[in-house]
């Protein structure tokens, strides 16, 4: 392995009690990832600073989101890729080595550490990727984007003027965005004002059925008016 990937699971091995080696075979989805072994514990890391590790779980969205763009190959292949709120960058790893470039973001920075583990882990080359700390309400990444993906990042309001933000400032004209999210409430303000700069051109459901989970997924594509 290179001496990154030692690194990283050397510095991550050090700051958390337990993590594991999980994979996506249930799925057929065959890759594999590196996560906190306990989610009571990382809430608990987090307890002083307010925030949820929201980043420390693959949710229902993003496999129903990996499904979705592997379906639909054109969506990325040889395109400029933002994956927001990209967390352990579970969504990302089946489509980077078929975009031409993929950039991940997320407001943790040990999201990240996981995020580029997991692509070294599953042996993904880095030229044509990008690992951002930034937090979206303080977005300035300068650069125009053909497809933006987000799994379960609208859940928020504190966060909705952000998001909105980035994909008026980020995605390219007659570029591709997608959501994915599980039919909240609270999202559902945010998707219709969407709809005064962006042509909803699709709404598909995926069930999803777990162990504990047995839910609907909502994949929202849109694509820019702008």
């Amino acid at each position: 392995m290179p001496t990154k990937y030692v690194e990283l699971l050397t510095y991550i091995g050090k700051n958390y009690s337990k993590v594991f080696l999980n994979d996506l075979k249930k799925y057929n989805i065959f890759y594999k990832y590196w996560i906190p072994d306990k989610i009571d514990d990382l809430i608990e890391r987090y307890t002083e600073s307010g925030i949820m590790p929201y980043w420390g779980y693959v949710w229902p969205s993003s496999i129903a989101l990996i499904k979705f763009l592997l379906k639909n190959k054109d969506l990325f292949n040889k395109k400029d890729v933002l994956d927001l709120g990209c967390g352990v960058g579970v969504s990302s790893l089946p489509i980077a080595t078929s975009c031409k470039n993929i950039t991940l973001v997320d407001y943790q920075v040990e999201a990240l550490f996981f995020a580029k583990l997991n692509f070294l882990e599953n042996l993904i080359p880095l030229d044509n990727v990008q690992f951002i700390n930034m937090d979206w309400n303080f977005f300035s990444l300068n650069k125009n984007f053909d497809l933006i993906i987000g799994a379960d990042i609208i859940y928020e309001q504190s966060n909705f003027y952000g998001i909105k933000n980035i994909l008026l400032n980020n995605l390219k004209k007659e570029g591709c965005l997608i959501l994915t999210e599980p039919g909240r409430t609270v999202s559902i303000n945010f998707l219709q004002n969407l709809s005064k700069y962006f042509k909803q051109v699709k709404i598909v459901k995926e069930k999803f059925v777990d162990k504990h989970i047995n839910q609907t997924i909502i994949i929202h594509i849109f694509q820019s008016l702008l």
